[in-house]
């Protein structure tokens, strides 16, 4: 939970640096942070679970 609190606050810096550069690479970046912070919330709820 903390781990995942801590990613989340640096995606959204990575998000307001790349802020004004629309290019496709950022994008896909930007992508990629979403599918990894959603694949680390399922993580942490599996952990939960157990």
């Amino acid at each position: 939970m903390w781990y995942f609190s801590l990613y989340h606050s640096q995606y959204f810096q990575l998000r307001t640096i790349s802020v004004g550069k629309t290019s496709f690479h950022t994008i896909a970046q930007e992508q990629k942070l979403i599918h990894l912070a959603q694949n680390a919330n399922s993580i942490t709820e599996k952990k939960v679970r157990l």
